[in-house]
């Protein structure tokens, strides 16, 4: 009996795959507001680029300051509101602007003050309040370039109130500065809000809380409203209650005041250089296989029983090596 020898001849297969470039390259990234210029290279397993943006250079000058106030109310003397001028924002801006509430000079009491003569039917509080609105007449205008801030009252109050961005707030249950003496404080409070023309500026600015870059061929101008009003929840005794009572705008009746008075708030308009400024960038790019060239397996034409050998050209841009050029495969045999 013959035992039967099998030879298994492994058959060597190795693809060979062209000779390019080991990296893919990668698109340096910026932070908000940043543009990457196009100078970007690429070196080893980075690619490098160059951010810029105009930045404010906060050399604040001022180039307007304008005035408002009522020495007393009139007629309405339970709701009495007033606005500067407004402020006509250009159309292109090219430098960065700064406009500031401030509230009617604290160090006279006379320069705000909410007198009560007699005791209305229902529970009235004394309320201030102030900020920025858009448009040049009447109350403030819809849908305002800075909407988008903190403190913007929206379209839910009463006529006289919507649409105001919030920089000054007083609240007391009794006249203005004999039964509270923060009222005066407070109502004499502001603030101030920015504008550029890019996203950069407003980050470094203090961000969208604060800043806008929409504000161009728009207008802006300080607004103040001072009332004695009913107090809608005379049991709850909280600022969300405050500017209900406000927002409302139910007044009291001017038969009750004897005085309201609010006497001298600015609208403060300063304006900044920009800046160009660079930062660099990377990325990391992605490690592509490497490539084998000049395969030759001897022998040409195997056949069962011969040992194969195989040698090849390795190659990686990434510098990386290979284990070893040469594969040697002996025969089996079973």
């Amino acid at each position: 009996m013959k035992k039967l020898r099998i030879l298994l001849l492994l058959v060597f297969v190795l693809v060979v795959m062209p000779l390019v470039s080991g990296w893919i390259d990668c698109t340096p990234s910026c932070p908000t507001g940043f543009t990457l210029l196009g100078n970007t290279s690429c070196e080893g397993g980075t690619c490098f680029g160059t951010c810029t943006a105009s930045l404010c250079n906060n050399d604040w000058a001022q180039i307007s300051n304008t005035n408002k106030g009522w020495a007393n109310g009139g007629a309405d003397d339970d709701r009495v509101r007033d606005f500067t001028s407004a402020y006509p924002i250009n159309s292109t801006i090219t430098s960065c602007y700064r406009f500031t509430f401030r509230g009617a000079p604290p160090v006279d009491p006379l320069n705000i003050s909410m007198q009560v003569n007699s005791t209305p039917p229902s529970d009235c509080d004394s309320e201030a309040i102030g900020g920025f609105a858009q448009g040049t007449d009447g109350p403030p205008g819809a849908d305002p370039w800075f909407s988008g801030m903190n403190n913007y009252v929206g379209s839910s109050p009463a006529s006289s109130i919507r649409y105001l961005l919030k920089t000054m707030r007083a609240h007391t249950e009794h006249n203005s500065y004999t039964s509270n003496t923060n009222y005066v404080e407070n109502a004499s409070g502001g603030g101030s809000i920015y504008c550029t023309n890019n996203a950069a500026a407003c980050i470094a600015l203090g961000g969208s809380a604060i800043c806008d870059t929409d504000c161009n061929d728009n207008t802006i101008r300080a607004y103040t409203v001072q009332a004695y009003v009913v107090d809608n929840q005379p049991l709850v005794n909280q600022p969300l209650q405050w500017d209900a009572n406000i927002y409302t705008y139910t007044g009291c009746g001017g038969q009750h005041v004897e005085l309201n008075r609010y006497q001298k708030f600015h609208l403060i308009v300063n304006t900044s250089s920009m800046y160009t400024q660079y930062n660099a960038t990377s990325c990391a790019r992605t490690n592509e296989p490497p490539t084998a060239s000049n395969v030759n397996v001897k022998p040409v034409n195997p056949t069962a029983g011969h040992n194969l050998l195989c040698n090849y050209t390795f190659s990686d841009l990434e510098g990386d090596f290979d284990i070893n050029s040469v594969i040697y495969l002996p025969a089996v045999k079973f």
